[in-house]
């Protein structure tokens, strides 16, 4: 949650190792433990990352947050709570009435 607080609410640059390594101790996080988990593990890590980054692009995802509605329907990037709100009263409508796949 404090990685997630740091990035998207205090818009710090955790893609830093010195932002990420205050995260860590801010968290409460043993940073001995930290720092050897992620030298044992960066090439696994980093191309966990990618794989990742290649589905969402794959998948027409290009921002965050981003959500699916009803396995079909993308919603990319940040948007206030209303456009969710429309999205998903539009949406339940096409579903209700049997035009949601079509």
């Amino acid at each position: 949650m404090n990685l997630m607080r740091a990035y998207f609410t205090e818009n710090r640059d955790i893609s830093s190792s010195d932002v990420l390594l205050q995260v860590v101790k801010e968290s409460g996080i043993d940073v001995d433990t930290f720092e050897q988990t992620q030298a044992e593990n960066e090439q696994r890590f980093s191309r966990q990352v990618f794989d990742d980054y290649n589905e969402a692009t794959n998948l027409g995802i290009n921002g965050v947050p981003a959500v699916v509605i009803d396995d079909q329907y993308l919603i990319s990037g940040a948007v206030d709570v209303e456009h969710y709100q429309k999205a998903l009263t539009h949406y339940r409508e096409l579903r209700d009435a049997g035009t949601a796949n079509q």
